[in-house]
């Protein structure tokens, strides 16, 4: 009975010792806003090819480098290569959501010669991002320019490759 009473009582301390719970306090101020920005996916459609035209090689010493800007502008290297014939810069059309900003990334890749498999550094050319518009139109085209490098070992043949491009929202 002792023993009882003994642990009763602790139980009863035990009990006394302990906080009574809080009251539920309300949020002071304006309280926390949950938000989710829902938007549609990114489609990136090819719309035209980039051309670089025809460049005539001549003796080269050195590395020459020919660039298509995103504008059009081509820059012919510095010696040994004549470039002539219609040229154009690669079109891309990106579709989402309207009143976005929509991020282009690109990378370098090598254009294959379809002769002999030889390969050409290129390095593309873009604007780093585009703004979705709200004018109801499906999309925004943009423009893709780049640069290839011709070394003196460079031989004759129709080099391509695919243009690595990609698109991400903001």
């Amino acid at each position: 009975m002792k023993t009882f009473v003994r642990i009763a009582a602790l139980a009863v301390a035990a009990a006394a010792a302990t906080p009574a719970a809080a009251a539920p306090v309300a949020v002071s101020g304006t309280a926390p806003v949950a938000k989710a920005q829902i938007v549609k996916p990114l489609t990136l459609t090819r719309v035209a090819d980039l051309n670089f035209g025809t460049i005539l090689l001549g003796t080269l010493t050195a590395n020459q480098t020919v660039s298509l800007t995103p504008a059009g502008a081509l820059t012919c290297g510095s010696a040994g290569l004549t470039c002539s014939g219609t040229t154009a810069v690669a079109q891309y059309k990106v579709t989402g959501t309207n009143n976005q900003t929509v991020f282009i990334y690109s990378a370098a890749t090598n254009l294959t010669n379809a002769n002999d498999s030889t390969t050409i550094a290129f390095t593309p050319s873009v604007q780093a991002s585009v703004a979705l518009g709200n004018s109801g139109t499906a999309g925004v085209n943009f423009p893709v320019g780049g640069s290839i490098v011709i070394t003196p070992t460079t031989t004759d043949g129709l080099y391509s490759g695919a243009i690595n491009v990609t698109v991400d929202y903001n």
